[in-house]
């Protein structure tokens, strides 16, 4: 059986987050508290200031990685049992 399916947000507001938040990846920036996981974002297209451990994502950067996401995913609990698995709706 499927669920119903609750629209809170108008797209247009859904395209203005998402507008706002490609912005603030971009032109803002995200702290990145690790050098590796900086390495890898620069070696992918983002801006990073090691000094500041900031990394700043473009926009094109965020794309591919919503187009080679995998379709689903798996999280286990602290024993490494009982997994969600998150995909289309299923959601916790």
């Amino acid at each position: 059986m499927k669920r119903p399916k609750l629209e809170i947000l108008e797209s247009d507001d859904i395209r203005k987050i998402i507008t706002a938040a490609y912005d603030l990846l971009e032109n803002f920036g995200v702290m990145v508290d690790n050098e590796e996981a900086l390495g890898i974002l620069e070696d992918g297209g983002a801006r990073v200031d090691v000094k500041e451990k900031v990394s700043y994502i473009p926009g094109g950067m965020v794309d591919k990685a919503l187009e080679t996401r995998p379709s689903c995913f798996a999280i286990y609990d602290q024993e490494c049992k009982k997994p969600a698995v998150l995909e289309n709706d299923n959601i916790h």
